[in-house]
């Protein structure tokens, strides 16, 4: 079994991708949506955890690692969250080898999304501290179709 098998074994049952929506509050523009797509992989073994960890950095996936700690008795949970720069390289490593076909491809369908958006909002630069617009109506109804799409599976 090849690293990118395993990893996909691991995302199969452990993974989950979520495009998250963040609302970030400026003094100039209100409240602003943001779209990250993402995949989370949480566990409560260190091996296993390790083992992402090692095959991520194997391939040059950025990712971010941390420990969400619990009282006791509950065990303490590892959670790794690979972003957009990161499932850019991982998506074609595990395109046809992952149970979740319809999930990875809404997600590749959203960062694809996130790219024009983001050259949107680019070519939409105004004010004194060059703060960018915010998304078109048109791509906020895309991300949310594409959000509830992925929820239902």
């Amino acid at each position: 079994m090849g690293l990118e098998d395993y990893l996909c074994v691991i995302i199969d049952g452990e993974g989950c991708f979520t495009i998250r929506l963040c609302k970030r509050k400026t003094k100039s523009y209100g409240i602003r949506p943001r779209f990250s797509p993402q995949l989370c992989i949480v566990n409560t073994s260190d091996k296993l955890i390790n083992k992402v960890e090692e095959i991520l950095t194997t391939y040059n996936i950025k990712y971010t690692k941390y420990l969400r700690k619990n009282k006791p008795p509950n065990k303490n949970i590892w959670v790794i969250l690979v972003y957009t720069s990161g499932l850019r390289t991982l998506i074609p490593l595990i395109w046809n080898k992952l149970s979740k076909q319809d999930e990875l491809e809404l997600i590749k369908k959203a960062i694809d999304l996130s790219e024009v958006a983001n050259k949107e909002r680019l070519n939409n630069r105004h004010g004194e501290h060059g703060c960018s617009a915010i998304y078109s109506d048109e791509t906020l109804r895309k991300f949310d179709e594409l959000r509830y799409r992925l929820m239902e599976l």
